[in-house]
């Protein structure tokens, strides 16, 4: 299976420069890649507003559910990466969420540029989990 994440700045970025070496998702319930990523597979990177520009391998997956604000600040706590930018933001913004996927990151490298097509993902889509990325390149 192939992935898409479209990422904020200055995370995009912060993955670029080797700083950031996990990408994490909070969500309030199961939402993609819950239960659908794995070692092995690749997961492209799409800046916001902005073309595929990256992809990485997965180095390896953690998932976590049923979180309380306790169990939040121990996973911050426990992969730096995950509250690289500020840890006290990072749990402020997702101390209530209740599931947490952290995505190990190794094997990135940059791409010719390339768009997507999600339509039937919705608008507010922020992983595109594709069989075979081919399916939705421009």
């Amino acid at each position: 299976m192939d992935h898409v994440a479209i990422l904020q700045e200055p995370y995009f970025s912060l993955i670029l420069s080797g700083k950031k070496t996990i990408e994490s998702r909070w969500y309030l319930g199961r939402r993609a890649p819950w239960g659908r990523i794995k070692e092995g597979e690749t997961v492209y990177l799409k800046p916001s507003s902005k073309p595929v520009l990256a992809k990485f391998i997965v180095k390896k997956v953690h998932q976590f559910d049923d979180l309380s604000p306790l169990k939040v600040k121990e996973i911050i706590n426990s992969y730096p990466a995950v509250g690289y930018v500020d840890k006290e933001k990072s749990f402020e913004a997702n101390k209530f969420k209740k599931y947490c996927i952290l995505v190990e990151i190794k094997d990135l490298e940059m791409l010719v540029p390339f768009d997507i097509d999600k339509t039937g993902f919705g608008n507010q889509a922020a992983w595109l989990c594709v069989d075979d990325i081919k399916s939705i390149k421009r």
